[in-house]
């Protein structure tokens, strides 16, 4: 079970609790975040998405 937001790009990756829309991007609610541009660390993310994607089954 994971409890996590994962934004990932080419070269960076934000990984952290907060939910992106509003409540939580205007200072109503406080989350946390990590913002990363590491390249070992990002493809590590890339590789972790991929682990998690890859064992997913579809919802029905």
């Amino acid at each position: 079970m994971m409890h996590a937001r994962i934004i990932l790009s080419t070269n960076e990756i934000i990984v952290g609790s907060a939910d992106v829309k509003s409540d939580c991007l205007g200072g109503r609610r406080y989350d946390s975040a990590i913002w990363i541009n590491n390249p070992i660390l990002v493809r590590s993310g890339k590789t972790f998405i991929d682990k998690v994607w890859n064992e997913s089954k579809p919802l029905t």
